[in-house]
């Protein structure tokens, strides 16, 4: 991967690439060369909003807020 952003970057050509939510990997990306993201997709935005959802109801009913 390092070869083919190098081969971009010196040509003068941006460096994206698709990818999940993981900030670190997606810091790691950008460290290498890395310049735009595509990040997430919508099912992954909708598993992590109900998870967050649900956990903030579970917060609410035990008396955690």
């Amino acid at each position: 991967m390092d070869k083919v952003i190098a081969s971009a970057r010196a040509a003068g050509l941006p460096v994206g690439c698709g990818q999940g939510t993981d900030v670190e990997r997606i810091c790691s990306l950008a460290r290498r060369g890395i310049q735009w993201f595509q990040a997430g997709a919508d099912c992954l935005y909708l598993v992590t909003f109900m998870e967050q959802l649900s956990a903030a109801v579970r917060d609410e009913l035990e008396g955690n807020s």
